[in-house]
Order: structure tokens, then sequence, then C-alpha cells
């Protein structure tokens, strides 16, 4: 019982062409046809057009050992598009703000925000750009980055916590990032490796979901956002 609780799962429903079934905890739900489309489609137009950043592909030997093992491992990867962009990186430096912040974003005051994985600020443009990288392997990695990405345009949009994030910013990649900048010249990318190339076959409809609310806090927060599938070659 409490594995099929635990069971997250979708089908089409045969001669059905309105709804299709979704298994979420051991509940089943219909869901709309026309409302899966239009979560695909609003992705869809979120795939990265143009940037400064040079995506490259996820190879079977970015792996790290963690308890002894050797896992596919995200900090390999942010290593060498790091280097590959020349450009900052910040995925093991994260930062701390004052109680009432904290608990603002739900957070206990011992943990530390992530700002985000990469970043490159261009200084002929005036514009920087933010990357936040997640392996894709369940609905929960998804939400978790989802998370990360609102914390983060929230702290460079608010007055309050705006010149703090940015000054640990230029401090961890060496960069001059005015403090004043405004959010138009703020790009947040959400990189997703998977080995899928297809908003359709990548995603369920909840991680849909999740993501197509991050890119619309993001669109009212005035920041430019895309989304970028990284591809695989693990196998």
């Amino acid at each position: 019982d409490s594995v099929f609780n635990a069971l997250i799962a979708e089908y089409p429903l045969k001669g059905d062409k309105l709804y299709k079934a979704i298994l979420i905890q051991g509940n089943w739900y219909y869901i709309s046809i026309d409302y899966y489309a239009g979560l695909k489609s609003n992705l869809e137009k979120q795939m990265r057009s143009t940037s400064n950043i040079e995506f490259i592909p996820f190879l079977k030997n970015y792996k790290e050992k963690k308890n002894g093992k050797l896992v596919y491992s995200e900090g390999v990867y942010n290593d060498k598009l790091a280097l590959a962009n020349d450009c900052g990186l910040l995925d093991k430096n994260f930062l701390k703000f004052n109680k009432e912040t904290m608990d603002k974003y739900d957070l206990k005051n011992s943990s530390k925000i992530e700002a985000c994985d990469l970043l490159k600020y261009d200084d002929s443009s005036k514009t920087l750009t933010l990357v936040h990288n997640k392996v894709h392997e369940n609905p929960s990695g998804i939400s978790h980055l989802c998370t990360q990405v609102n914390i983060c345009a929230d702290l460079i949009t608010n007055q309050d916590t705006k010149k703090e994030f940015i000054k640990f910013l230029n401090k961890e990649s060496g960069y001059n990032i005015p403090t004043n900048i405004s959010r138009d010249k703020v790009h947040i990318i959400l990189g997703i490796i998977d080995k899928q190339k297809k908003i359709g076959e990548a995603f369920s409809i909840l991680e849909m979901k999740a993501l197509n609310d991050c890119f619309n806090n993001l669109k009212n927060a005035g920041i430019l956002s895309m989304l970028e599938l990284i591809p695989t070659h693990k196998k």
C-alpha cells in the first residue's frame, strides 16, 4: 500500500481524446488533453533561442563518488560548462541572509541559498545571465529547481536583498555587476539534463505544471527566462 501511494504515472485513455488519467500518490485524476497541450505549448515557447551561454552535452564520464559509488554528476558538468564558456562557477558557493529573509522563503536559519550554478555578465550589453542546471531524475528534483530559481529571482528584484545578492555574485565570480542592474537586463536559464529532446517526452504533467508556474513567476518579475534541454550521452 505504501509503495502504491508513492507512485506517479500517466496513462492515455483508450478511445478518449479529451482526457488522460494520472495516478498521484494513490489517487486517480482526469486531466483535460487541452490543458496538457497548453502546458506543453507554453514550455516549447520557453526553449532557449539565444544566449551568451553555449551549452555542451552531458557525457557518460561526468561522474563523481558519492557514498562509495560513482554517480552521474551535475557538479562535473557545471565545471566543464563554466570552462567552455569562461564564466563564473557558483554551484558550490552559498549565501545566507538574516532570519527574517530566511523565514520568508520557509528556510531554516541554518540553510544556505544557492544563487545559481553559473553566471556570465556581458559588459557590452550589460546583461547578466544566471544558469540553474539539474539532472532530471524525478518530479521532486524539478520542484527543487523551480523553488531555487524563484528564490534567486526574488532576491535579485527585491530592493531589500538585491544589493547584497549582487555583491555576493561579484565577490564569488570576479565580475563587476552594477548593484542597480535593471531586471530587464537579468536573464535566467533553466538547464535540464535529460536524454529526451522533446518536452512531451521529457516531463510529466506535474513537472510541466511546476515549470510553467516558475516561468510565469519570472515573467511577472520582469525577468527574461529560457529553458534548455541538455542532451545526455550517458548510455
